[in-house]
């Protein structure tokens, strides 16, 4: 009996021997049992475990089994305002108009209506007698003067982009041909045109030109010619009605001085329509002097009415009127701190701007004499203004 036991002993010994050293292969029958085989209720769950687990450590996503990358530095940006980093212009307009303003030593300079960003754009070194600018094309032209004999000088007509760079010369006449001018000036962006007068000595005739500023090259065409007074001291082009405003009297001053006498006239015209002007008013400034009676003129289309300087007898004036030039009335009146010569009109901010020899002032443009301050101070005479 003990010798069966024994063998018996000995039997199972070797069968448990036998199962721990099976392999246990993918095609094997023995599996480990895990706890998440068993479902709720402890039972185990026959198709297997839900989820086999991963020893890799990197964390994964609750709903996604790609593993993030903890160490990728790259910026999500979910925001669509422009960095400095984007390609995207970003848009500098404050709101603000711009004042231009040329002067006698040749400067090009421009200030916010609120008084901040003045800079110079340009230092020509030459005497500049006109300007205005091209708010469509954002161009700004001007009439220059080499050597300030006025026997002996080139009048030219230039133009750079809105900071100043880029300047060219398009249009030059030479007092040794007998011509004086251009020195009034005048641009319709819109329309695509440039307006400038010239005055022939010899022939004694003044004349309104203009041309296309599609190019590098001006090419005039005469469009008012036998003017009846020799020099033209401010031209205006209306875009708004195509009609162009220009004044004219026997002398001119400011910074040059060409011709005299004291008396001056102030025309209108279409400004695609050759010798379609027509005289508007005419008048004396004072009297023993060489003056200039009619100086600038400037339109607000806005408000309906055209502005224009005059000097009488005594001191000078803006006067405001219709269109039909019905009837005016005066708008601001020169006081014993400034003069009144060269204006421009921001129809944007409802202002009138005005030059006084070094000195550039300002008055409300829907209200008679009101607001009249003094904007900005220079070191040589203002020549010409244009608001943008």
């Amino acid at each position: 009996m003990k010798l069966i036991n024994l063998l018996y002993a000995a039997l199972y010994i070797v069968f448990m021997a036998v199962l721990l050293i099976q392999p246990m292969g993918c095609n094997s029958d023995f599996k480990v049992l895990l706890n998440s085989d068993r479902q709720d209720d402890g039972s185990v769950n026959p198709d297997g475990p839900d989820t086999v687990p991963d020893d890799d450590d990197t964390p994964t996503d609750d709903d996604d089994d790609t593993p993030i990358d903890d160490d990728d530095d790259t910026p999500v940006d979910d925001d669509d305002t422009p960095t400095d980093d984007d390609d995207t212009p970003v848009d500098d307009d404050d709101g603000l108009s711009s004042i231009y303003w040329t002067d006698f030593s040749g400067r090009i300079s421009v200030i916010k209506s609120d008084l901040t960003a003045q800079t110079v754009l340009a230092e020509r070194g030459n005497m500049v007698l006109d300007m205005d600018i091209d708010t469509v094309n954002r161009h700004i032209y001007w009439i220059e003067m080499v050597d300030t004999d006025a026997d002996d000088a080139l009048y030219s007509i230039l133009r750079s982009a809105y900071d100043g760079s880029g300047a060219v010369s398009l249009y030059s006449q030479s007092s040794e041909s007998n011509n004086s001018g251009p020195t009034a000036i005048a641009v319709d962006g819109t329309a695509g045109f440039l307006y400038w007068n010239e005055f022939n000595n010899t022939a004694s005739l003044n004349t309104i030109q203009r041309a296309q500023i599609s190019g590098d090259v001006l090419s005039p065409s005469l469009l008012f010619n036998n003017l009846p007074y020799y020099y033209t001291y401010s031209i205006c082009a209306d875009k708004s009605g195509g009609t162009l405003y220009f004044s004219i009297n026997w002398y001119y001053a400011n910074g040059l001085s060409l011709g005299g006498g004291n008396q001056g006239a102030l025309y209108s015209g279409m400004s695609g329509s050759v010798n379609s002007h027509s005289v508007l008013s005419e008048g004396t400034g004072p009297t023993g002097v060489n003056a200039v009676p009619y100086r600038d003129i400037a339109v607000d289309p806005q408000g309906g009415y055209v502005y224009y300087v005059m000097e009488d007898a005594s001191k000078s004036y803006i006067y405001r009127t219709p269109y039909d030039f019905s009837s005016k009335e005066v708008h601001v009146e020169a006081e014993p701190e400034f003069n009144i010569n060269k204006i421009a009109i921001d129809t944007d901010e409802r202002k009138i701007y005005w030059t006084s020899d070094k000195a550039i002032y300002r008055a409300e443009l829907d209200s008679q004499n009101s607001g009249v301050e003094l904007f900005v101070e220079t070191d040589s005479v203002v020549t010409g203004i244009s608001v943008d």
